[in-house]
């Protein structure tokens, strides 16, 4: 009798290991899938390409001899910035402000803007 005792408590144990072992090894997938999916850059307007679009703008203005005072752009979303920017034109002492969108394309980070 002590034998049948001692072989349901290995079975016992076994299963227990098992059960861990299996929820240990999910745990560990779900981490490693967690990890890959936050180290992923998002697609979109991200710092780099607001500042290339903050460029762009500059560079359209400057080129009609019109400097930018500020640019100030919010990211609605992945895909869309929405804002203002402040242009100085000769002989107005205030700034102008133009309303400003830019939009981007999810696949190639093409992006395209107007303020007016």
């Amino acid at each position: 009798m002590g034998i049948v005792i001692r072989e349901s408590v290995y079975r016992s144990a076994t299963k227990v290991l098992r059960v861990l072992g299996f929820t240990v090894g999910l745990l560990v997938l779900a981490v490693v899938g967690l990890t890959i999916w936050c180290a992923t850059p998002e697609s979109g307007f991200g710092p780099e390409n607001i500042e290339r679009v903050r460029q762009s703008i500059r560079d359209y203005y400057s080129q009609k001899s019109l400097q930018v005072a500020e640019i100030n752009l919010i990211r609605e979303n992945k895909q869309k910035l929405s804002g203002y920017i402040l242009v100085r034109i000769p002989d107005i002492t205030e700034p102008v402000q133009k309303t400003c969108t830019a939009t981007m394309d999810d696949k190639f980070e093409k992006f395209i803007w107007s303020c007016g």
